[in-house]
């Protein structure tokens, strides 16, 4: 997940009921504990040994040999750098595919953490509970490889690069949609300041579009005695920071969400010389394309604006990063249905401005991107975080009885979007 999340406290929920565990009822309940253990050691490995955007090969070998022990029906390692495992349940493929996807990169943090499984790979660290995610889809994967008899086709996705290199864009380019006929798809991803194992399921706009702005202002300079035979740069950027914040409140709807935010003002280092350059950066997170779009045209209107206004240049760069994640409302509806009759307890919870290249998957095929609550952990791109084991197994769960009782007909496909800049095909597997 790109962006991080302010760190909440609530208490811990209760584990789930027995009766809650409909899928470990049975002849599986013996299959599914073992498997949850073994879902602990391969979260606490993976952890140990993160790897960065598309250079993740111990990450995806890994996977690959898990899925291989599983049986699964079909295993690639040529999706746009990703991974996708293919289990042909007896119920086959009258609703489609469906796809569960897990991210499989790092980040480039220094981890702070002192357990045993603590990062290995010095300067790199799973901040975000990627290894989490993988972990439990590997659960899921290897139960409903021995039940397949109330499951259609499930597509595991393993995606690479999602911290902003947009591996889901290059598995779709690859040909993730069309070569496993994805109809449908769901991401899970956890959530600290939500009870341990509760989901929150959201209709429409969940996470948000992310772009970085960048303003380049060159002018004359001089000495800061005679700021009036100068061109002063650094005036015209405290202008466009201040007139930023017009743009929002006096341009966008307060019924739409927009923030845009500069942090960073580089300017002189001597205190009587006014510089000849100042650079700007900042984000700007929206949820509507609409509204991304007029605050784009409105930071170059107000940029220009204030340059030729103090006989400076400005050179305004908007790199567009991933859309909004928009959520499926039938898919949302469903995978509700399903969590609240297993005794998931179900949270409200806002949107959130972070982003997720899930979005470019949301945009070519009905699906839905759920959290998972991680209880009372550090926040998400901190460096004492760590993905919570005790919502290993809740998370498998999630997935196996979201395989097994998926009942929404699956819709046609539509076209990707493809926005984001082009992504490296060199550092694909």
């Amino acid at each position: 997940m790109s962006g991080s999340f302010q760190r909440q406290h609530h208490a811990s929920s209760s584990p789930m009921t027995d009766s809650s565990r409909n899928t470990s009822a049975g002849a599986g309940s013996v299959l599914l504990q073992s498997i949850a253990a073994d879902a602990v050691n391969w979260r606490r490995h993976l952890h140990m040994h993160p790897e960065i955007g598309f250079d993740v090969p111990d990450t995806a070998r890994f996977i690959v040999e898990r899925l291989h022990s599983f049986g699964l029906d079909q295993v690639d390692v040529d999706v746009g750098g990703g991974v996708v495992g293919v289990l042909e349940g007896k119920q086959g493929a009258r609703y489609g595919t469906l796809a569960l996807r897990a991210e499989m990169d790092a980040l480039p943090i220094l981890e702070l953490n002192r357990f045993d499984h603590a990062s290995r790979n010095v300067g790199r660290m799973h901040a975000c509970g990627h290894d989490g995610h993988m972990a439990m889809l590997l659960a899921a994967a290897a139960f409903l490889s021995k039940h397949r008899e109330g499951v259609g086709r499930i597509a595991f996705v393993f995606q690479p690069a999602e911290e902003g290199d947009a591996g889901a864009r290059a598995m779709l380019e690859h040909g993730l949609v069309e070569r496993y006929d994805i109809t449908r798809a769901i991401a899970l991803h956890n959530r600290p300041g939500i009870h341990d194992g509760a989901l929150a399921l959201l209709p429409g706009p969940v996470m948000a579009a992310a772009d970085r702005i960048t303003f380049l202002i060159n002018a004359s300079g001089g000495h800061a005695a005679m700021p009036h035979l100068t061109a002063d740069p650094v005036v015209v950027g405290a202008s466009i920071i201040i007139g930023c914040q017009l743009i929002v409140s006096r341009h966008v709807s307060p019924l739409q969400p927009a923030v845009l935010t500069i942090p960073v003002f580089e300017a002189g280092t001597v205190r009587n010389v006014i510089p000849p350059r100042v650079r700007l950066h900042g984000t700007l997170r929206t949820f509507n394309q609409s509204v991304r779009r007029t605050v784009h045209e409105k930071l170059r209107q107000l940029a220009n604006a204030q340059a030729a206004s103090h006989d400076a240049d400005v050179q305004v760069e908007i790199e567009e990063g991933y859309p909004a994640v928009v959520n499926n409302a039938e898919t949302v509806a469903e995978l509700s249905r399903i969590a609240e009759q297993i005794g998931f307890k179900i949270e409200p919870a806002d949107p959130m401005m972070a982003s997720d290249d899930f979005a470019y998957i949301a945009d070519a095929v009905p699906s839905a991107y759920a959290f998972i609550g991680n209880g009372k952990s550090a926040g998400l791109h901190e460096p004492t975080y760590d993905f919570n084991d005790a919502v290993l197994l809740k998370g498998a769960l999630f997935w196996i009885e979201t395989s097994m009782q998926f009942q929404v007909e699956l819709g046609s496909r539509t076209s990707p979007r493809l926005a984001c800049p082009p992504t490296n095909p060199n550092k694909h597997l």
